[in-house]
């Protein structure tokens, strides 16, 4: 009579006979090698792929950390493969003493990895919820992982993960580099005119910005952007591609168009970067806070001359502190139960900048110093001449956050804010600092929250015009001005329209958007022109190396601009992250009618003063009005404001904070401050006289809360400030003093 035994079962399985007491060879039981080889699989999908794929969508953390190719091959043996084998043939270890204690590891094994996959899944779920669902489910799948060979065999077949997620993660093209470095090369010029090339990409630029009623360009509010038009062509037609900067720079860098959704990334084959330093033999300054595709082995990397060891703990801790948030549930991690993610990891780069090496690339943090950016590239905007004396062709590249939030500089390039990774004016999570989340991408409906953004950015966007008039001035100095190819665009527009999206692009904003500021000077160029044929950003690219005369020019969709055959194109493109892709007319945005045109930049001024101070109160003296009790409340600066009496000094002046009325707490009594239950109007006097009103804002959620606008030029040094609430007594103006922030 014979005896069926399963597989499955060890309690079945006939023990190995041994003599001399000697431990049995390292022969599993089929059912133990089943588990390991299930637990592998899962193991590719509760960690390995995920943590590949945070990796893959921040390389620039990975560029950054210099980590040599060498550890990053370690690094991928040990997620993929190395960390679940070693922890198998662990247990099989185990089991050559004891196959139960084998088994109940095993269990434990597959506990971990069903957590950490179902916690990624269900993530979000109230915590509540989670504590019952989550073992419920658990138990589920260890129960089906224990009893079934059928769904165990179905687990093994995910073991090819193995092989499969790392090589689906080297082979992304902006990973790819980072384990096969290119090595520097000598090259040699094939441009028939290899002139000095400037390029100058602002970031969040409206073209619209610039214009006037006559849509020319406002010379009293950007005169350097006037000249550069009168000594250069101007191509007001000019658009975006995309709405996004990691798809919008790539676009303009390679002249391609750039993916629609759902595509995560956009990383071109030929850049201008690979065109003229490593194929023409340019020399360079190049600085790419946000994007990293200047990565040729022929240029090299501006730091402060310290030459940091490579931290592999540290380079571990920022990636699995990424992948620890992906897995804690989002109560837990509201509560602060893990430490905030680094925003090394979002690629800011915080090697310090030696400003004066003047060729390399240069890695700024893009919401870092922005003037430490300009200057820097002001500094090298000079010939480069080699040993033997010979002045050799060079690129100078700069991108720059600006006039991008944060909004913390002024016309002149004064803080008036300091820079903050806190984005913005009042709640970053909340009103327009985002783009691809409809929710954080709509402004309030509330028109003066949106006329003082509006003016806070025009602010920075007159500083960029300062900054081109330097630049000028510094190629005139320096002899570049008129023997260089100067470019000067932006990567995408900005848009502020009270309800409205701000970086995706709608029926009722496009246009803010879409446009962009595009001038190109030609070397030797003195005319200036302004162009009114469809141009889009893709075509600086081509027009560059039109210009220089390139003989290997790689195949792009733009167009270049400096050909007089070119054919008319028929329509344009533009990418929104969410959204999708949008065909346009050629001529737009020339076609928009006025009515649809965004509030002028010389109109900011007085909206915001409309809509503030409707009463015309700013102007006149405090004694002129009627004077109330002090109001019980306490007002309190937002965090990031240059706050206090001492920068009211002549300088712009800019005063965001919250008021609550009610009495302030105390030692002996905790206060009764509430945030008021109607927007009230403010005040702002120096000296005895009214120079801002404003108001709370109209959105309950943010009741209390308010920004004071006002530049330099429009007040002096003052001795006295103080801040009132100014309220209506039947049609008399009432001013009642508030105690002034601490």
């Amino acid at each position: 009579m014979s005896v069926a035994v399963d597989p499955d079962n060890e309690a079945q399985v006939p023990p190995i006979a041994t003599t001399s007491g000697q431990l049995p060879p390292i022969i599993l039981p089929a059912s133990t090698f089943s588990r390991i080889l299930a637990f592998i699989g899962i193991w590719g999908m509760a960690v390995s792929q995920p943590f590949f794929e945070q990796l893959r969508t921040h390389t620039a953390f990975i560029h950054d950390s210099h980590a040599p190719a060498e550890f990053l091959w370690l690094c991928l043996f040990a997620v993929s493969l190395g960390i679940p084998l070693g922890l198998g043939l662990f247990a099989a270890l185990i089991g050559r003493l004891s196959q139960r204690w084998c088994r109940w590891l095993l269990r434990v094994l597959h506990l971990l990895v069903w957590t950490l996959l179902l916690l990624q899944t269900l993530q979000s779920f109230p915590l509540i919820l989670l504590c019952v669902m989550l073992p419920t489910v658990v138990g589920g799948l260890l129960w089906l992982t224990e009893r079934s060979g059928r769904f165990r065999l179905g687990l093994q077949a995910l073991a090819i993960g193995v092989v499969a997620f790392p090589a689906l993660f080297i082979s992304g093209e902006s990973v790819h580099p980072l384990f096969f470095p290119r090595q520097a090369r000598a090259t040699s010029s094939s441009t028939g005119l290899p002139v000095p090339v400037v390029m100058i990409v602002f970031d969040e630029f409206s073209g619209t910005t610039l214009w006037n009623r006559e849509r020319e360009i406002d010379a009293t509010l950007f005169p350097n952007f006037a000249r550069l038009a009168r000594e250069g062509s101007w191509y007001r037609n000019a658009t975006s591609v995309h709405s996004a900067t990691a798809f919008a720079m790539p676009a303009l860098l390679s002249g391609m168009y750039p993916p629609p959704p759902p595509a995560d990334e956009f990383v071109p084959g030929q850049t201008l970067f690979d065109s003229l330093i490593d194929q023409n033999g340019y020399n360079g300054l190049v600085l790419e806070p946000v994007t990293r595709f200047c990565q040729t082995p022929n240029l090299r990397e501006i730091d402060s001359g310290r030459v940091d060891p490579f931290e592999g703990r540290e380079f571990l801790w920022h990636a699995g502190l990424a992948y620890a948030h992906q897995v804690v549930p989002t109560e837990l991690l509201w509560r602060g139960v893990l430490p905030g993610i680094d925003e090394v990891w979002h690629g800011v780069c915080k090697r310090p900048m030696n400003v004066n090496v003047l060729r390399g690339v240069a890695r700024y943090p893009w919401n870092g110093p922005r003037p430490n950016q300009l200057q820097h590239f002001l500094n090298g905007l000079m010939p480069t001449i080699d040993g033997t004396g010979r002045d050799w062709p060079t690129l100078y590249f700069l991108h720059v956050v600006l006039p991008h939030i944060p909004w913390s500089q002024d016309a002149d390039g004064e803080y008036c804010t300091t820079e903050t990774s806190m984005w913005d004016f009042p709640r970053p999570a909340e009103f327009g600092i985002g783009y691809g989340n409809q929710a954080r991408d709509t402004w309030p409906k509330d028109p003066l929250f949106t006329a003082q953004s509006q003016w806070r950015y025009q602010w920075q966007a007159r500083y960029a015009d300062k900054f081109i008039g330097q630049v000028r001035q510094r190629l005139i100095e320096t002899g570049l001005y008129d023997r260089c190819l100067l470019v000067v665009m932006a990567d995408h527009g900005v848009s502020f329209r009270a309800g409205d999206r701000r970086r995706t692009a709608t029926s009722t904003n496009q246009v803010d958007i879409i446009s962009i500021p595009l001038f190109i000077k030609l070397p030797g160029q003195t005319a200036g022109r302004i162009v009114e044929e469809p141009v889009e950003a893709i075509d600086a690219f081509p027009t560059i190396l039109d210009v220089l005369q390139v003989r290997n020019a790689p195949p792009v969709d733009g167009r270049s601009l400096v050909k007089a055959d070119a054919a008319r194109r028929p329509g344009k493109r533009f990418v929104n992250l969410d959204t999708g892709l949008m065909l346009l007319s050629p001529d737009y945005p020339v076609q928009v009618p006025k009515a649809d045109w965004p509030l002028l930049s010389n109109q900011v001024a007085d909206r915001v003063a409309e809509l503030g101070d409707p009463g015309h109160r700013t102007g006149r003296l405090v004694s002129e009005f009627k004077q109330g009790p002090p109001l019980d409340c306490q007002i309190d600066w937002m965090p990031g404001v240059v706050r206090g009496r001492e920068r009211i000094a002549g300088k712009t002046l800019y005063l965001a904070g919250q008021i609550q009325t009610g009495l302030p707490p105390t030692e002996a009594s905790p206060g009764t401050l509430v945030p008021p239950p109607a927007p009230l109007t403010l005040a702002l006097a120096l000296d005895g006289k009214i120079v801002c009103v404003t108001r709370t804002f109209l959105e309950r959620r943010e009741a209390g809360l308010f920004q004071m606008l006002l530049p330099g030029h429009q007040h002096g040094p003052a001795e006295h400030a103080a801040l009132f609430v100014v309220e209506d007594d039947k049609g008399e103006t009432v001013l009642r003093p508030c105690p002034w922030p601490k």
